[in-house]
């Protein structure tokens, strides 16, 4: 998955940086089998996954607002 946001600010806000990039990307990976047992009604199904993923982080400031967002690896 990846999703990426945009900010726009006004400048009448007076904060430095008045368009910044986010971005956050994740994924997983799952592997496992299926057993069959009493002719296939009853199933067991072992796995095992991994997952990760990644957050961009920035933190803008002005006189009078902050706006921050903070890089976060799961």
């Amino acid at each position: 998955m990846y999703l990426n946001q945009e900010l726009t600010l006004d400048p009448a806000l007076h904060i430095n940086g008045i368009k910044k990039d986010s971005y956050m990307l994740a994924g997983s990976l799952r592997t496992g089998y299926q057993f069959g047992l009493a002719d296939d009604t009853l199933f067991i199904s072992p796995y095992v996954g991994v997952s990760g993923g990644i957050m961009s982080g920035y933190t803008l400031k002005g006189e009078d607002a902050e706006v921050a967002l903070s890089s976060a690896t799961p």
